[in-house]
């Protein structure tokens, strides 16, 4: 018998066989019963013992087959319904809903699909039913599904998408702030991780401060011996972008030419 199957069924017309038996027989004959549906194998050498209960043996064992094919059944089903599901289930964990608002409904929506699973019609597939109702989804995809780590995470186009209005912003503000420097036209993938990094690093509030800065100094303007002036791609180099912020290029005596550009 199966581990995880806690019932079984004798059929009524057994009554039959156990009237012609002697009490005492018809006894034993349901101790055997329920000893071999224990698992624990018994053998007898009464050949009425034997012969009452080799058809009980068949039934038994052809409702058991008929049980394991029907908790494959729902068990592929249960799979069938988280993949189908997880699409739905990640949405709301994007929005950062709880698990405790998800996991009843995929309980319901699973009980209901395993009642129409399992066939009715028989007080075999009555048994099946509730002992295979339990069967949902595998509990280590209810916890994928719902660890801290996923609750709230944004979704990769999200997050993409966030990073994309990051860069535009930040390249709006330097054109409106550094109107003197020339126009970025392009933001490439090397502009995209000096923006991100220096976002990492500095948070936007200080690279506008920082490009309020470079719109102030004469000499990143142009007011330079050699009129070289500074570009995005220049500030935003983050030793550049350091001796900004500390004002090694405010405006101050620069005929001695003293400032560093590093190109």
């Amino acid at each position: 018998m199966a581990v995880d199957k806690n019932g079984f069924l004798l059929y009524k017309d057994l009554i039959h066989t156990v009237q012609k038996l002697p009490k005492e027989k018809a006894g034993e004959l349901f101790m055997h019963i329920l000893s071999y549906v224990n698992d624990e194998n018994p053998e007898t050498d009464d050949l009425i013992i034997q012969l009452a209960f080799e058809p009980v043996k068949q039934k038994l064992k052809r409702d058991l087959k008929k049980y394991e094919e029907t908790k494959e059944k729902n068990r592929e089903n249960a799979n069938k319904r988280w993949q189908k599901n997880n699409t739905n289930v990640s949405e709301v964990m994007q929005n950062n809903a709880t698990a405790s608002v998800c996991i009843p409904t995929i309980t319901k929506h699973a009980d209901i699909d395993s009642d129409n699973d399992t066939e009715s019609g028989t007080d075999t597939d009555i048994l099946l039913k509730k002992e295979t109702k339990g069967i949902d989804y595998p509990p280590e995809k209810i916890s994928e599904l719902f660890s801290s780590e996923e609750v709230g995470k944004p979704h990769p186009e999200e997050k993409e998408k966030s990073y994309a209005k990051k860069e535009k912003e930040i390249v709006e503000s330097f054109h409106e702030k550094c109107k003197r420097l020339p126009k970025v036209l392009i933001i490439n993938q090397n502009r995209k991780k000096a923006i991100n990094a220096r976002l990492h690093d500095f948070g936007i509030e200080k690279i506008n401060e920082m490009f309020d800065m470079v719109a102030k100094s004469n000499f990143l303007n142009g007011e330079n011996p050699r009129t070289w002036c500074a570009d995005f791609d220049w500030i935003m180099k983050p030793a550049n972008f350091v001796k900004i912020i500390e004002g090694n290029y405010n405006n101050k005596d620069q005929t001695n030419g003293e400032f560093e550009t590093n190109r």
